[in-house]
C-alpha cells in the first residue's frame, strides 16, 4: 500500500518517503481513487478514498509525497534490495 501526505511526514516506521507531483487521478472500485505521482520520473500510484481525496485537497498538479513501506517494494527492483531514500 502507498499512502499520500501533502507535508513531509516525519516519526514513521516506512522509509521512503518519494516527494513528487500528482499526474492522474481516476476513479477506482467502489468509493475509491487511484492517485498517480510522479517521483522524479517514476510514476507511483496510490489507491484511496474519495474522501480522503477531498480532505487532502488534492488535484493534478499538486505536491505530495508518496509513503511506501520498504516491503512493498520488489527487491528484484531495487539496488541490493535496499530501500529507496529520498530528500524532499
Amino acid at each position: 500500500d502507498v499512502m499520500i501526505a501533502i507535508e513531509r511526514p516525519t516519526g514513521l516506521s516506512a522509509l521512503n518517503i518519494l516527494p513528487g507531483t500528482i499526474v492522474a487521478i481516476e476513479p477506482g472500485e467502489g468509493p475509491t481513487v487511484e492517485i498517480g505521482i510522479d517521483c522524479n520520473g517514476a510514476t507511483v500510484l496510490a489507491r484511496i478514498t474519495e474522501q480522503s481525496r477531498q480532505t487532502l485537497k488534492l488535484r493534478l498538479g499538486r505536491k505530495a509525497y508518496a509513503v511506501v513501506k520498504t516491503v512493498n517494494f520488489d527487491q528484484a527492483n531495487t539496488s541490493a534490495g535496499l530501500p529507496v531514500e529520498a530528500d524532499g
